[in-house]
Order: C-alpha cells, then structure tokens, then sequence
C-alpha cells in the first residue's frame, strides 16, 4: 500500500495525535488542523493535496458540516470522512447530503483508530458511493 497523505481537523490535540500515530504506524502521513478554517486555507494556498480528509464534526467556531460544505462549494474533489462522537440517523443524512464520502463514529482507543484508518486507506474512493436512502429508517 502506498503512503497516503491525511488532512485532519479537530479541535481536540489528544484525537489528533492518535489519529496521526495510527496512520504513522501504516507509513501515513498526517497534517494536523486545530480547526477547519486552517484546513480549508491549506488546500487553497497548497499545490499538494491530501489523499481524504478526516474532519471532526463538533468543533468550536466554524463546525465540520460547514467546512465539509465550504469544501464541496470548492473546485476541490478530495474524499471527505466525517468523524463525531455521536452520530444519530438525522445527522449522517446531513453529512451524506452535503456531500461525505464516508461517516465514522470516533471511537475511543487507539485500536480501533487504526482499523479505521486501515479500513479507510483501502477504499477506492472512485467508486464508492452512498446514498441517504441507504440509511432511511
């Protein structure tokens, strides 16, 4: 597997360290943001692009829907991996709406940040797709 190149924004350090320590241990690189604003205005002033973007939904300021709306109003077509803590039915519509490539809860130990970064790292995001039908109750 190639090394892949993860932006990542979330306003808690300690997720952002083990987020990029599980991707370090599969030869990953991750670009850390403290919020979306700064990861929005790396994209824009960067030639380089990330491989998917991992975005924190709950984050002061600025929240991910709205950096994941930002992104998809944008020329950028990079994958986007909404991450929450809590992830009820009518919020994943939101996410899948405004455009998410992918949903993940955030789990809570370095385990299982590695799966979903393994699981993450396979994907073949030319070819993934998902509807909000998927997930209507």
């Amino acid at each position: 597997m190639k090394p892949l190149l993860i932006y990542y924004a979330d306003d808690d350090i300690d997720d952002l360290n083990i987020v990029t320590e599980a991707a370090e241990y599969f030869g990953h690189q991750t670009k850390q943001f403290f919020n979306g604003i700064d990861l929005l205005n790396d994209l824009i002033g960067k030639n380089e692009k990330p491989d998917f973007i991992l975005l924190d939904y709950f984050m002061p300021g600025t929240d991910g829907l709205e950096i994941l709306k930002k992104i998809r109003a944008s020329s950028f077509s990079i994958p986007v991996v909404m991450m929450s803590g809590t992830c009820p039915t009518n919020m994943l519509l939101e996410f899948l709406k405004q455009g998410a490539n992918y949903i993940i809860n955030k789990p809570t130990s370095f385990k299982a940040h590695q799966q979903n970064i393994e699981t993450l790292s396979q994907i073949d995001w030319e070819t993934l797709r998902f509807s909000v039908d998927d997930f209507k109750e």
